[in-house]
């Protein structure tokens, strides 16, 4: 019988390469190769390429440790989600910051409005102070708060000088409070300053 072999290999090829892909072939091949007789030791180097490996198929203990390496990854690819804590190395270290504020201290001015019309007041914060906020007031003696329905606060705002509002960016010193009273009043108007201390 082993003599017969080649004959028998040879007539294979000749009717699966006159055939092609017919169920004849498709007999014939199955004849020589029976089915799951192919293994590794019959695959030759380099064999199976991407291209007859389905997508998504493989796993990572399909992968020998160490095949994969940096060259077999697209520059730019990877994101910070893909790499474990701490393998990452630190950036540099950046500037300090300033000193926080450590205390919150409040100025207050008020104005009368006893001959109504307008009154303005401006609470200013002490020279190593920075204005972090401000609000205005209406109140009467004893800090209560006035019902007046004939005063009503006009301007509430930051002011770098004098009563000039701050601009864009700029870095206001004072808070100022304006009010309108349409008749004498007992009213004042009180502007209050938030001011931090480094």
């Amino acid at each position: 019988m082993n003599h017969r072999l080649p004959l028998l290999v040879a007539a294979a090829a000749l009717v699966v390469a006159v055939l092609g892909s017919t169920p004849v072939a498709g007999a014939v091949t199955g004849l020589v190769l029976p089915a799951n007789s192919v293994g590794a030791a019959q695959l030759k180097p380099n064999a199976v390429t991407s291209a007859k490996i389905n997508n998504g198929s493989v796993h990572a203990l399909d992968v020998a440790k160490g095949s994969l390496t940096s060259r077999h990854v697209r520059d730019r690819s990877l994101l910070a989600a893909d790499f474990r804590p701490g393998q990452l190395p630190a950036g540099p270290k950046g500037d300090k910051g300033d000193p926080g504020a450590t205390n919150v201290v409040y100025h207050r001015e008020q104005a009368e409005l006893s001959l109504g019309g307008i009154a303005q007041a401006v609470a200013t914060c002490a020279p190593d102070e920075k204005l972090v906020g401000g609000s205005a007031a209406l109140l009467r003696a004893g800090d209560t708060i006035s019902a007046d329905p004939n005063v009503s606060i006009v301007a509430s705002y930051p002011a770098t000088a004098g009563i000039t509002a701050a601009t864009d960016g700029a870095a206001a010193s004072r808070w100022v409070a304006i009010a309108h009273a349409s008749e004498a009043s007992s009213t004042r108007i009180v502007a209050f300053a938030a001011c931090a201390k480094p």
